[in-house]
């Protein structure tokens, strides 16, 4: 993972604009103006950086380093849940400040009733798929604009990668020695267990995946591909118009080479060659 203060700006802000690619609003810009928001009924940045659970040097990490997939986490999912109670956000509003930051509140519980063994049941229920980084049940909401009437319906992250794994018809070694992630991550993964954005978008990528696909995959993990960060952004273009026309390339390889030369973090578990 590249150090972040070694991201090139000039350059990825180059590349962007050679593209016609315009970043939207970043998450710590929307943040700042939601406490501004706030301060119209609490007086200081502080009382409400209380509230939130945040600090500024939690802010200004944050503001520094949006390049960087070290940014998610636990707090960043309970700051957007916070400020949308707060502020009484309608549930869109809130998912898309949450795209700002490369994250979704999208993810939706497993159907374990059809599942006979009860231990098994209760660890999916709890597993890190349901509430990323162990948010509170609580303090989860399910947006009112996802709706399922058949709850035999509900698809949720190991379900949909194990769908879309069904179309891979070659060697899980040579898969995972495609996407440069470990044995051990590959089987963490395919059981809801560890996710991390990096390696579910270099499985998916490797075999060859819908960006619509991969979309809907990762906001079942709490992730998702967002317009307002610049790595991103250079997966998306590069899927929907680089490799497409090209042939018998490694696409994970291929994509790694365009964010290194960014100095952008790579997808990846391993080691770059």
């Amino acid at each position: 993972m590249e150090a972040l203060d070694e991201v090139d700006h000039s350059k990825v802000n180059r590349w962007l604009k050679q593209r016609g690619i315009v970043l939207e609003q970043s998450f710590v810009s929307s943040l700042e103006d939601y406490v501004e928001e706030i301060k119209k009924d609490i007086l200081s940045n502080q009382a409400i950086y209380n509230i939130l659970g945040l600090s500024h040097q939690i802010i200004s990490r944050w503001r520094a380093s949006q390049n960087s997939t070290l940014t998610k986490g636990r707090l960043k999912y309970q700051a957007i849940l916070n400020i949308g109670k707060l502020l009484g956000l309608s549930d869109i509003d809130t998912e898309k400040f949450a795209n700002e930051a490369g994250l979704s509140l999208e993810f939706i519980e497993l159907d374990v009733e059809n599942i006979n063994n009860a231990k098994i049941a209760r660890s999916i229920e709890i597993s890190a798929e349901l509430f990323p980084y162990n948010i509170p049940k609580t303090s989860y909401k399910k947006p009112k604009y996802i709706t399922v009437i058949d709850k035999s319906n509900y698809t949720g992250f190991v379900k949909r990668f194990n769908i879309l794994m069904s179309t891979y018809d070659g060697k899980i070694d040579d898969l995972c020695q495609s996407a440069l992630v470990s044995d051990r991550m590959f089987r963490y993964i395919r059981s809801g267990k560890h996710l991390t954005k990096e390696s579910i978008l270099a499985i998916l990528i490797t075999i060859n995946c819908t960006l619509d696909d991969i979309q809907d995959c990762l906001k079942k993990a709490g992730f998702i591909l967002s317009n307002s960060l610049p790595a991103d952004m250079v997966i998306m273009w590069t899927l929907k118009n680089d490799l497409p026309n090209i042939k018998e390339v490694n696409p994970v390889h291929y994509i790694n080479e365009t964010l290194d030369n960014l100095r952008l973090p790579l997808l990846m578990t391993r080691l770059k060659n």
